[in-house]
């Protein structure tokens, strides 16, 4: 469970005189530590939460966000995935990665309910206001030379187990800030290259850039879909998934959004996880301990969540 007072470690320099063979204080620092278990909306579902995401208490409501630039140089790690392997004392590979995670495991499935909203950038490097690159380097600076992404809005994800996404995305910041005003600039499923603010971004594809569906697998490819997805956009959404167990090998899944279903899950079951490694791993064959609920982290990219319940899975 998270307090609402951290507690504080207090770190105190001092300069020694061997010779004289004194201690003099020389600066102090004080630093809050944040608790890495949240106990989201009072459940008994606690939560493991990476040292750079943000943990906070916005009117009376506990909330989780994602790591952001602004954090970049005062929280650790500097970008997802750079922390260094560690492993235990059997060789095994225990490095965190930069997702959130759950402690406990679920084999036979469960139900996932949450609120979540987007970090929304007004810098001045960013006239749009949204788009943020990217960065291939580990300090985080923002270098023109680094490969810029039009997905890099507000991004985040349910990873089921590890390997099934369900896509959160700050739809409505892409459409405005890439200037959308045509369906030309969508060309078979794909979002096309383009020079924003006299940088060039890299396209990508629309089923990757919607909230509430599997990430690259769904049918959602045209313009239209990418303006629905903007218009339907809430200022805090609300999803929930069902996750269940079939008898074979393959899982039943329904997902809805701001109590709407889905219409890519209306009744849908699956076998395999997705993205590019995803898509090869069948999910019942996980081992128990990957059988958990995971909450992207994709860096320099503020997502909020908040009224974060789970529950069994459905009965039918």
């Amino acid at each position: 469970a998270l307090s609402d007072n951290p507690q504080a470690l207090n770190v105190k320099l001092y300069l020694s005189d061997s010779v004289q063979g004194t201690n003099s204080a020389v600066d102090e620092i004080n630093f809050d530590v944040q608790e890495s278990l949240l106990n989201a909306a009072n459940t008994a579902y606690e939560w493991i939460i990476p040292c750079a995401w943000k943990i906070e208490t916005v009117n009376g409501v506990r909330t989780i966000t994602t790591p952001t630039p602004a954090t970049a140089d005062t929280i650790g790690p500097k970008k997802e995935g750079s922390l260094p392997q560690v492993f235990d004392t059997t060789g095994k590979d225990i490095t965190k990665n930069g997702d959130a995670e759950t402690i406990n495991t679920y084999e036979n499935g469960f139900t996932l309910e949450l609120d979540f909203s987007f970090v929304k950038n007004t810098e001045q490097d960013y006239p749009q206001g949204y788009i943020r690159p990217d960065h291939t380097n580990q300090n985080e600076q923002d270098d023109k030379a680094d490969r810029l992404q039009m997905d890099f809005c507000g991004n985040s994800g349910v990873k089921i187990y590890g390997v099934y996404e369900i896509q959160i995305f700050d739809t409505e910041a892409l459409v405005d800030g890439m200037l959308i005003n045509a369906a030309g600039k969508v060309e078979n499923g794909l979002i096309t290259d383009q020079t924003i603010g006299g940088r060039k971004y890299k396209g990508t594809a629309v089923n990757k850039v919607i909230s509430g569906i599997p990430y690259g697998k769904s049918d959602k490819t045209t313009y239209n879909d990418l303006i629905a997805a903007k218009n339907t956009q809430l200022a805090t959404n609300h999803m929930r998934i069902d996750f269940k167990k079939n008898a074979n090998a393959s899982f039943h899944i329904r997902v809805f959004m701001n109590n709407a279903v889905v219409h890519f899950f209306e009744d849908m079951n699956v076998q395999y996880g997705t993205g590019d490694s995803g898509s090869k791993i069948e999910l019942a064959t996980l081992p128990t301990e990957k059988k958990k609920i995971y909450l992207q982290s994709h860096w320099g990219s503020g997502v909020t969540f908040s009224n974060i319940t789970i529950g069994p899975p459905p009965a039918n």
